[in-house]
């Protein structure tokens, strides 16, 4: 489901990416209904995020700290009905004017919470802004000054997200390899659109291969999983990079963690299927 979030709070770099998640949900409830208000429980909030029921003593306090927060900054109404029970109502704006909104769609929202938890607040504020100054463009060259002013995120916490958002396919982007340039942020279905833009302004290859091993190396750490044929050809790019290229590899790079890996889920892949013929075994 798309939501129209107004670009206010998108541009508000007091906000907290907890709270603009809490908010975009919010806005997907609000506008299930047909109403000028919604009655709802925080546990809803947490259910849409997660899929799970059962909420830990820090989701309750999480919620209710973002609730209160967003209420105190303008944002939404709400008016407490007793545990865990409010009203709420959201800022009405003239939906006529798209030029104060930017679209988006729920599901990557959720998306980005299920795989990165608690480092999806950073990546979510980042994310969304950069939808936000896309447009109904299909890409467009950001700064990272730009993004760390409205977003209040570090250069360092910016380039890391990059990485994280281009590898994991909430965006497609060009990284630039000259001071001429910005990075141009993209929609991921014009990737043939930018990749010609990039060879156009004679953007290498080999600077976005080594940015591209970067993002799936920082993948592997953050996330903890990757397939097995996935792994293998990071490795090889790895170390195709490091023998033509040894003075321009990432220091960050680590080819025995990816090279134990790969052996621990050839391992397990190799007990798996012992186990199951020896359950076959028993069973004939």
């Amino acid at each position: 489901m798309a939501v129209l979030i107004n670009n206010e709070i998108l541009e508000d770099p007091d906000i907290t990416g907890k709270e603009l998640i809490v908010y975009c949900i919010l806005q997907g409830l609000y506008y299930s209904h047909d109403r000028d208000s919604v009655l709802f429980r925080y546990g809803e909030i947490h259910f849409i995020l997660t899929g799970e029921v059962n909420m830990r003593p820090c989701d309750r306090v999480n919620y209710i700290t973002a609730l209160k927060s967003l209420s105190d900054k303008g944002y939404i109404s709400i008016k407490i009905l007793g545990k865990s029970r409010y009203i709420l109502n959201l800022r009405h704006f003239d939906l006529q004017d798209e030029q104060l909104f930017t679209p988006i769609e729920m599901k990557n929202i959720i998306k980005l919470y299920r795989l990165y938890k608690a480092k999806a607040y950073s990546l979510c504020k980042q994310y969304l802004y950069i939808l936000k100054v896309i447009g109904n463009r299909h890409y467009y060259g950001i700064s990272i000054g730009e993004i760390a002013a409205y977003t209040n995120l570090s250069p360092q916490t910016i380039s890391k997200n990059n990485a994280l958002l281009n590898e994991s396919g909430f965006l497609y982007i060009l990284f630039t390899t000259t001071q001429k340039y910005y990075n141009t942020y993209g929609k991921p279905e014009y990737k043939e659109e930018i990749d010609a833009l990039g060879k156009k302004r004679g953007i290498t290859g080999n600077s976005n291969m080594r940015r591209s091993i970067s993002a799936r190396y920082s993948y592997l750490k953050v996330v903890g999983t990757m397939k097995l044929e996935d792994a293998e050809h990071l490795l090889e790019d790895m170390e195709h990079e490091i023998a033509e290229h040894p003075d321009l590899v990432s220091d960050r790079w680590d080819v025995n963690e990816v090279k134990e890996y790969i052996a621990k889920l050839k391992t397990e892949s190799i007990n798996a299927v012992e186990d199951d013929t020896f359950i076959k075994g028993l069973i004939s």
